[in-house]
């Protein structure tokens, strides 16, 4: 391995080429790499939408769900099925293998469902792709302290500011909530009405008929061409006051022409705020809600970063106008992203603080001061040519890699001072340095770049997730190596001071550690049995660590998803939400909330991910002060508690964190538990019974099922004798309805520039006037009544289906802190000792369900990292005996994991148990370097145990030194300080632990290993 060394100092200009090339083209693709929060994962499904007017869930079920799944379960790649049913329309959700074409899949499931978009009973059938900008990435509330109305202010926004933001790159779409519309009113004389014989519908069809202008053709005349047009629109509400509507008294017989009814003889005109669509508030006042859709792919940070000076500009130029940013995904991520990134600097800074200790010479600081950026810039290259971003795993990566990065370049500069300090030329050492530890440190980044390959190769969630971590340490490491192999040497002959003296006392004393190693030498069976029984011990703890999913979120945001009765009206769900705005205030402590915004109704566009909400359905999002971990569980249950007695009121909690919501999936809670069963009423009940029960659960909070109430309704069931009788369709009795019910569109008034919709009604109806309401046929007059029976009843709720069966679902919370496995063992306890109705299954989905899967894969990548790091072993000593050795710091390392989450009351997650994985690689870096020594000293011919104590005492400082540098270069990471800090904890916590443990043991245990197996060896060979 002397060969890079000795190329690097003969040919320094070459050299010094290559690094400027690799420095230029890492600048270069820094600057062009995009910046995300997270990787892109592209959930692999597709949805089903069917629209089939007013039928019932059921019969929708029977004839139009059950076949559907039916043919789609047989397609390639289909993983699961679920279905969502509810009165009038149904959504299919199909969950595919992660390696599947989806574009390919799109295309087959259109064929294969192109007949029922064909069928009468379907109105309408749409199949769309999973899109993971469906919730918008910016949301502003919007007010005016000058006093305009919200009528106003919407005109300013859609005529000035909505424009400016649509044109903008990355901006699909831009959509407003709450917004107040002035009409013009037409409100009919009911009375008039029946008097004259006219109905809603003919007074909305001629105020559309005059309401236009038609193009006539053209006239040519002395070679002019003159374009005819008749002009009849309306200008101002007063216009319509004389439209004729009908001519009253007309007799053909005595050519009496009748007299002219006017619009105003029969209904009153007015210009007033029509019934908004949804309603938004910001602390209690009311406001606009402005939100901002991405498209896909596109750079977040860029896309917000142009949306907010447009923003500025449009508030600076109309003073009065204030905005609160309600969220803002782009400032997010560049907070996370700074976050990392700092600590990542932290990191390395104090790893050189550790260089400079143990080495004392600020030459050799420099040199791997040097090299640390040099690696990083090269890895920017490396990852933006595999088309990588910089998010917050890259991120992680690097700065996981950070300590990693300086191992190798501390190792070949440990090696070369302690060959100047025994008197070598600083050429001979820079040589020898370098290549006598050349194939210990390819060794050990192979080792740990092998950690990766099983992840690289997981499927699901966690493999698309940490996918690109996984590519940016594995190609920062490889870019350590050769500037250990290559710039190291280089720098060390520039940058070291060329005379030094043999060193008459090491730079770090190791008299102590030498007493320890040879009493535990002396003593290996102690030793041994020690360490099994501290691995044994340790690992008997692992179940009362416990484990999640997700890490605990911490975040200066909590959202309320608030549901009351079906039917409720939008005001009265308003109502409720300030009602429990103004609950959270009393709540809170004073200082510690932000702002408190609510969203009252229907969402502002479809998500294309589930139902659209309704007029009973709304939403809170409070805003702590500062981040929290506590905030939100204790505000939560606070709530739970004050509005637990009130009934048909529902609250859903969940933490806005970016970070942990592109992990989770789009389930309301994250414990889910399943009832299976064929019979809906059995099903209900059992569900029902069972929340019942788990609402006296203390681990559960926010305890509801999937069974929604049932929305009142009113049946109008038409006698079809009766109305064929006298000439009368179904399609004229309801038409006439909806028409009395419903407010009629009758065109619009275009003045100044801004446009007001004209709108036809007659009086608001109660059940009585509907019973009496006039039907017109002709001349002839009938009441409702007459021609049909009208009944009062409840339409049936949403039915859920899963792989084609049916379900019910508990949905509930969980407190932060407690582990969810134990929370689960202990639902599972319950239910168990429920008597369910036979052919009825319960199962606990959700978080759990995709806990085990996760733990499951990264398991499986763990057992194939220890296999790959032990073939790398075996390669590079050429033995099938030391690599076993080497692999026992493994389980070493999961010692200090295992009892510092236990100390810590941290739940094992899996961030933990990715760190778990990365730390197969890392640890067994330390014992390989160990190794390595030994094996060169009985090569030389030392006995094996002068060969393990003097390998011990070149390789404590080195060993101590990358152990210290990768610890420390995690701790920022460690801390839970910041946004993300949830996410990225976990992770550097397990690999400082592990790590901490691992090297102490090591400088202990492995030595007494080797010596044992290596006396078996000699003992074989003699016997031989």
């Amino acid at each position: 391995m002397r060969s890079l060394p000795r190329f690097s100092i003969k040919n320094p200009v070459t050299v010094s080429m290559i690094v400027l090339a690799v420095l230029l083209l890492g600048f270069i693709s820094y600057s062009r790499l995009g910046t995300n929060l997270m990787p892109e994962i592209d959930n692999p499904r597709l949805f089903v939408d069917i629209d089939a007017g007013e039928r019932p869930p059921a019969e929708i079920e029977k004839q139009l769900v059950v076949p559907i799944e039916a043919l789609v379960v047989r397609q390639k790649g289909v993983a699961n099925v679920e279905s969502g049913i509810m009165a009038g329309r149904a959504r299919l959700t199909i969950s595919y293998s992660w390696d599947s074409d989806m574009d390919q899949a799109f295309l087959e499931l259109q064929k294969v469902l192109s007949p029922y978009s064909n069928r009468e009973d379907v109105e309408e059938l749409n199949i769309s792709r999973f899109n993971p900008n469906a919730d918008p990435v910016v949301q502003i509330a919007l007010y005016d302290s000058l006093g305009r109305n919200l009528n106003q202010l919407r005109l300013l926004v859609e005529n000035v500011l909505r424009p400016e933001l649509v044109r903008l790159e990355g901006v699909a779409d831009v959509a407003l909530a709450g917004e107040r519309e002035f009409v013009v009113e037409v409100q009919a004389n009911s009375s008039a009405m029946s008097a004259f014989g006219i109905t809603l519908e003919q007074i909305a069809g001629k105020i559309n008929d005059f309401n236009q202008n038609v193009s006539g053709g053209y006239i040519e005349e002395k070679g002019q061409r003159y374009v005819v047009r008749g002009s009849s629109a309306i200008s101002k509400p007063s216009d319509i006051e004389s439209l004729v509507i009908k001519m009253a008294g007309t007799d053909r017989e005595s050519g009496n022409a009748g007299s002219p009814v006017l619009l105003k003889d029969i209904a009153d005109i007015r210009i007033m705020e029509d019934r908004p669509s949804s309603m938004v508030s910001i602390d209690g006042e009311d406001c606009l809600g402005l939100y901002i859709y991405k498209e896909n792919r596109y750079n977040t940070v860029e896309m917000t970063g142009s949306v907010f000076e447009t923003l500025n500009e449009f508030s600076s130029n109309h003073p009065g106008i204030k905005m609160e940013i309600v969220e803002n995904q782009g400032e997010f991520i560049e907070a996370s992203v700074a976050e990392v990134s700092e600590s990542a600097m932290l990191g390395i800074l104090f790893a050189v603080v550790v260089l400079f200790l143990f080495l004392r010479n600020w030459g050799a600081t420099l040199v791997v001061s040097i090299a640390i950026p040099l690696s990083v810039v090269a890895t920017f290259g490396l990852m933006y040519f595999n088309d990588l971003t910089l998010n917050l795993m890259t991120l992680g990566g690097l700065a996981l890699g950070a300590g990693m990065l300086v191992d190798n370049a501390i190792i070949v500069l440990e090696n070369i001072y302690r060959l100047l300090e025994k008197g070598k030329s600083l050429k001979d050492a820079a040589i020898e340095g370098a290549g006598s530890v050349g194939g210990a440190i390819v060794a050990s980044t192979l080792t740990t770049v092998v950690v990766f390959l099983p992840i690289v190769y997981l499927q699901g969630v966690s493999g698309e997730f940490f996918k690109d971590q996984a590519w940016t340490v594995a190609f920062s490491l490889f870019c350590s190596l050769g500037v250990a192999l290559m710039v190291v040497p280089l720098l060390s002959t520039k940058l070291i001071g060329r005379k030094r003296s043999v060193a008459t006392s090491k730079p770090l004393k190791w008299g102590f550690y030498h007493k320890i190693l040879r009493k535990a030498l002396d003593h290996k069976g102690f030793v041994l049995i020690s360490a099994v029984l501290l691995m044994a011990g340790s690992y008997a703890l692992l179940p009362f660590v416990g484990s999640s999913f997700l890490p605990d979120a911490s975040s200066d945001e909590l959202e309320i998803e608030v549901t009351l009765p079906p039917g409720t009206r939008l005001e009265s769900t308003n109502e409720t939400l300030l009602s429990v705005s103004q609950s959270i205030r009393q709540i809170m402590p004073e200082g510690s909330l932000r702002w408190i915004y609510a969203h009252s109704g229907p969402a502002v566009t479809e998500s294309g991910q589930s139902f659209s909400r309704g007029e009973n359905e709304g939403f809170l999002k409070v805003a702590f002060s500062e981040v929290s971990k506590s905030a939100s569980g204790v505000l939560a249950s606070a709530l739970d508690s004050l509005f637990a007695g009130v009934n048909g009121l529902e609250l859903h909690y969940g933490q806005t964190e970016p970070a942990l919501q592109s992990l989770s999936a789009n389930d309301e809670s994250p414990f889910v538990l399943e009832v299976r069963g064929a019979d809906a009423d059995v099903l209900k009940a059992t569900t029902s019974e069972i929340a019942d029960m788990l609402s006296q659960s203390s681990d559960l909070i926010n305890v509801f099922t999937s069974f929604e109430e049932e929305a009142p309704e009113i049946d109008i069931r038409i006698d079809r004798m009766k109305a064929g009788m006298l000439g009368l369709s179904i399609q004229n009795i309801i038409s006439q309805v909806q028409a009395s019910l419903q407010k009629q569109d009758a065109g619009s008034i275009e003045e100044s520039g801004n446009r007001t919709e004209i709108k036809v009604s007659g009086k608001e109806l109660n059940i009585v006037d509907l019973a009496s309401l006039e039907i017109v046929n002709g001349d002839a007059i009938y009441r409702l009544n007459e021609l049909a029976r009208i009944e009062v009843g409840h339409e049936p709720g949403e039915i859920l289906r899963d792989n084609q069966s049916r379900v019910g679902k508990v949905y509930a919370g969980v407190l932060p802190g407690e582990p969810f496995d134990k929370v689960v063992e202990r639902v599972e306890a319950l239910v168990a000792d429920m008597a369910i109705p036979p052919g009825y299954r319960v199962e606990v989905t959700g978080d759990e369900q995709r806990r085990k899967e996760s733990f499951s894969q990264l398991l499986f990548a763990l057992m194939l990292s220890v296999v790959l790091v032990y073939m790398v072993m075996a390669a590079q000593f050429e033995s099938l005996i030391h690599p076993f050795t080497i692999l026992l710091t493994i389980p070493l390392a999961g010692v200090g994991t295992i009892l510092t989450f236990l100390l810590l009351g941290i739940s094992f997650n899996i961030m933990a148990f990715i760190g778990v994985v990365m730390l197969g690689g890392i640890a067994v870096n330390d014992s390989i370097i160990l190794v390595d020594a030994i094996n060169q000293y009985k090569t030389q011919g030392l006995q094996l145990r002068e060969a393990v104590l003097n390998a011990a005492r070149d390789r404590l400082r080195p060993i101590l030194m990358t152990s210290l540098t990768t610890m420390l270069a995690l701790f920022p990471l460690a801390l839970s300080i910041g946004r993300s800090a949830s996410l990225r904890s976990p992770l550097a916590i397990a690999v400082i632990a592990g790590l901490f443990t691992s090297t102490l043991l090591t400088l202990v245990v492995i030595p007494c290993v080797y010596e044992l197996f290596d006396r078996d060896g000699r003992k074989q060979r003699r016997a031989i």
